[in-house]
């Protein structure tokens, strides 16, 4: 009759020992259920942020296209201006000429700079304070052009 209470005790252990290992076995599992679901909540998040950042950046270059798009018109306008000034120079080189001849007379006089450039065009000061040897800086100071400008207006009389 011992050995039956023995044994019965070693089944009930062994039962106990067996449920205990399953409950352990499930809460493990469930703690790696949880742990999976953190780790796809977690990288769903991230997933979203770097589609934010995308969007965020891709609005900034569209709005860098358009700027650019802008700048490149703005250019091209000021080229065509350059070469039809350009074309009425090599078209009317007698008016340059007259234009010339106020030039001459007035820098022998003894008016200021401003009084004198008052009167012409941009492009007839520039060739003047030029001729005078300002400095291309000087140049954008007195006539109120950008630099790329007065450089451009400089070379095509070249």
């Amino acid at each position: 009759m011992e050995i039956f209470w023995l044994l019965l005790i070693a089944a009930i252990g062994f039962f106990i020992y067996t449920v205990k290992k399953e409950r352990k076995y499930e809460l493990q599992q469930k703690q790696y259920d949880g742990s999976t679901q953190q780790l796809q909540k977690k990288l769903e998040e991230a997933a979203d942020n770097i589609v934010a950042m995308i969007d965020e950046r891709n609005d900034q270059l569209a709005f860098l296209i358009v700027e650019a798009d802008a700048k490149i018109s703005q250019l091209e306008e000021k080229i065509l201006q350059f070469s039809k000034l350009r074309e009425t120079e090599l078209v009317h080189p007698t008016v340059q000429e007259e234009m010339l001849l106020p030039t001459i007379e007035s820098t022998e006089s003894d008016e200021s700079d401003e009084d004198f450039l008052s009167g012409k065009g941009q492009k007839e000061q520039v060739l003047l304070l030029r001729s005078r040897g300002e400095t291309i800086n000087e140049i954008v100071k007195k006539v109120g052009l950008e630099e790329t400008a007065v450089k451009l207006i400089i070379e095509m009389n070249k």
